[in-house]
C-alpha cells in the first residue's frame, strides 16, 4: 500500500536465478488504469540473492541502490540488509488487481511475471492495459492464460 499513513511501504521481491548483471533488465507492474517500469542499473549478482525493488520510497537520502558489494547500504522503510534495494519514483503497485513482468531488457519477451486478482472477479478481463500484458505472458508461456484472458485465471 502506498499510503503516507502506511508504515510498509510497495516493494516488489525478486530472486536472482543465476549469476549475472542485472544491466538492463526490465520489470513492469500495471494495474487497470497505469503502468510503470523500472529497468535495473548494471549491477552483478549472484544465483540465490534476494533483489527488493521499492515502488513508494519517501524520497530520503538513506534509500540507495545497492549496485556494488554492500547490500547493508541502504535504509528506508522495508530496506533488506541481506538483500539488494533498489528505488523507483515510478509508482506504486495496484492494491487489488495488477500484473508484474520480467524481461531481459525492454521490449523483450517476459521471462516471469505474476498475475493477481482481488477475490470475486470473473468473467473476461475488461482492462486493455492488462490484457496486453497477459498477452505477453501467453505468448513467452510464462503463464498459462486464455487468448481471451478471464480474471479467474489470476492468482486468487
Amino acid at each position: 500500500n502506498t499510503s503516507v499513513s502506511n508504515n510498509h511501504r510497495d516493494f516488489i521481491e525478486l530472486l536472482a536465478q543465476e549469476d549475472g548483471n542485472l544491466g538492463g533488465v526490465c520489470l513492469r507492474w500495471a494495474s487497470s488504469v497505469k503502468e510503470m517500469k523500472y529497468i535495473f542499473p548494471p549491477c552483478e549478482v549472484k544465483k540465490g540473492e534476494y533483489l527488493v525493488v521499492h515502488c513508494a520510497p519517501e524520497g530520503i537520502s538513506s534509500e540507495k541502490d545497492e549496485e556494488g558489494v554492500d547490500m547493508a547500504l541502504s535504509g528506508g522503510i522495508d530496506s533488506n540488509p541481506m538483500a539488494r534495494d533498489f528505488w523507483t519514483l515510478a509508482g506504486g503497485l495496484a492494491d487489488e488487481t495488477g500484473i508484474i513482468l520480467v524481461s531481459p531488457r525492454e521490449g523483450a519477451p517476459a521471462e516471469d511475471g505474476f498475475f493477481y486478482v482481488a477475490l470475486g472477479k470473473t468473467g473476461e478481463v475488461d482492462s486493455a492495459k492488462l490484457k496486453a500484458a497477459l498477452a505477453l505472458l501467453r505468448v513467452s508461456g510464462v503463464w498459462d492464460i486464455s487468448q481471451t484472458p478471464l480474471w479467474e485465471e489470476g492468482f486468487l
